[in-house]
Parts: structure tokens; sequence; C-alpha cells
């Protein structure tokens, strides 16, 4: 049994002794889960190694020593798949002595774009129960109305437009508008006598629009006159009198 366990041991070492060195990519990376860099994938072509800050697409050691002091703007080594060259193979610089760019489409880093009519306050918005905030709530309150009017007495076509091309935004714009207007006058509230002029335009412009309703006041009209009329004509009892 001893004879049997050391033979065993034995073997091991062997195998132990035999196995090739791990890699000094995987031993410098720690715990891989792919395939080392350099390498090639299963059916693919070998992986150009990383650069030690992240940056380059190739290996560096393949580019020629008087060109690897070379950067494109953002921080890139020279790549003959990246960067644009000259006829002989020498990398294309730009004025500035950085490495031109080959034309395509690449990643770019996103850009929020404003609207030149949206609201200049922070996309957060003012914080709650400021005064900026009522000003705010105020505004909109206020285009909200005008755009109920609009639409309600005139039709859909006076709903408010965004057309990103032009940067129109009406709805910010008529916000904005009214909320520097109140910021302005120190309002931070709409009037009363504003709020319920606005009620009542709303409840009643619609309806006079209606055909129901057009008749119905053509009607009233008439009778008016009719009354005029017969008001201003002299009754017979006090012209026999005369």
């Amino acid at each position: 049994m001893m004879n049997q366990s050391a033979s065993v041991t034995d073997l091991g070492r062997e195998l132990a002794g035999d196995m090739p060195e791990g890699s000094p990519h995987l031993r410098e990376s720690g715990e891989a889960g792919g395939p080392v860099s350099g390498e090639p994938k299963a059916g693919g072509k070998p992986e150009p190694d990383a650069k030690p800050d992240g940056k380059g697409a190739g290996d560096e050691n393949s580019i020629p020593e008087k060109y690897r002091h070379l950067r494109d703007k953002f921080g890139f080594a020279f790549d003959p798949e990246l960067h644009e060259t000259k006829k002989n193979g020498e990398p294309k610089l730009s004025k500035n002595g950085l490495l031109c760019r080959r034309p395509g489409p690449r990643k770019k880093a996103s850009k929020s774009y404003v609207f030149r009519g949206a609201p200049q306050e922070p996309t957060a918005g003012p914080a709650p129960g400021t005064e900026a905030a009522h000003y705010a709530a105020a505004g909109r309150a206020m285009a909200e109305t005008i755009f109920g009017i609009g639409q309600a007495f005139f039709g859909s076509e006076w709903a408010p437009r965004v057309d990103e091309a032009m940067g129109l935004d009406e709805r910010a714009q008529m916000s904005d508008a009214w909320a520097q207007y109140f910021r302005a006058k120190g309002v931070v509230d709409i009037p009363p006598g504003i709020a319920v002029s606005v009620a009542m335009a709303s409840y009643a412009l619609p309806r006079l629009a209606t055909e129901q309703t057009k008749g119905r006041l053509r009607r009233m009209v008439e009778w008016a006159k009719g009354r005029r009329k017969a008001g201003d004509k002299p009754s017979k009892g006090k012209e026999g009198q005369g």
C-alpha cells in the first residue's frame, strides 16, 4: 500500500514538472475570465495587446520606434487601421502634430442638447417651495391655460409645437416667458382676477363656437332688434290725443 501511494505521488510531481508555465499576461491580470490577450479566439484573429493605460489599438512593439510617441487628440497611439497614413506608410499628422483619425463612424460621448427656446432654469428645476419654483409653476399654469383656450376655440392647430431642427419648443417658451414676467412683477401666483377671467373664457368660448349656440344668439339678437323697433313706434292712443 505504501509503495502504491509513493508511486502516485511521484507521478503527480512528474506531471506538475512537465506542465508549461502560465502566460505572464494571465499572471498579471489575476483571475482571467477569457482568452489571454494576444492569443487567438476560436475561429478569429489574435486580439491586439491593450496598452497599460488602456489607450491604443495595437501592440506598441509592432509600431516603429520613431512613431511610438505620437498620439491623436483622444490619446490613442498610432494604429494604421485607426489613423490616416501617407502613401509611404508614414502616419499623417495634423497642424498640431497629432495623428489624424480615419473618417467614419466611431463612438462619441453622449451630449445633451437644449432647445433655444427652453427655459433657462436648471434641468432639475428649482427646489420645491422656493420663490423660483412658484414663478415657474405660475408660468406653466398660465401657458397651459392659454394653450387650452386656443385649442378649445380655434382647434388643434393651436396646440404648442416642438421642432428640434429649428430649436423650437413653444410650450417651454411660453412657460418661461410667463415665469419671467411674474418674477419681474413679483407675482408668485396667478392673480385671482386673471384666474376668474381665464376660467370664464375657458368655459364660454368653446360653447360660443357651436352651431346651436350661434343659432340661439342670432334669434336673441333678432328678438332684441324687434323689441327696439316696437318701442320706437308711437302708440295709437297717443296719436288720437294729438
